[in-house]
């Protein structure tokens, strides 16, 4: 049975030194911070994947960019999709590639308006 964290304030985060090794400090229910020799911080979330049942990491961003109350929120709606059966991973990269392709279509709509500017204004010519 996995070990019970009980949720630790912003200033044992803000306090970890780095060590000669990586380290995970954890926050409870998957979330840990890891602390790199170098003194990058990094929260992450522990989970299962649904479909294999295999653990996995979800990095939730760096510290302290990423506030404890954020990765608190984030991890919470990860853990959600991982109940609705959906891969967190798998969600951010769909995610991130529909928005790359929403940008692109909206770059290419405004070169072919553009390119029509141009072809109009020089058969003026």
């Amino acid at each position: 049975m996995p070990k019970r964290v009980d949720p630790k304030s912003e200033l044992v985060f803000r306090s970890a030194k780095p060590r000669a090794q990586p380290y995970l400090l954890a926050d409870g229910n998957g979330l840990a911070l890891r602390i790199r020799p170098n003194g990058a911080r990094t929260w992450l979330l522990r989970y299962r994947r649904p479909s294999t049942g295999k653990e996995n990491f979800l990095g939730l961003g760096p510290y302290p960019d990423v506030s404890l109350v954020d990765a608190r929120k984030a991890a919470a709606i990860a853990r959600g999709l991982v109940r609705d059966g959906t891969d967190p991973v798998e969600h951010k990269r769909i995610e991130s590639a529909t928005r790359r392709r929403a940008a692109e279509g909206a770059f290419r709509l405004a070169a072919r308006k553009w390119l029509a500017f141009k072809r109009r204004a020089d058969a003026r010519c």
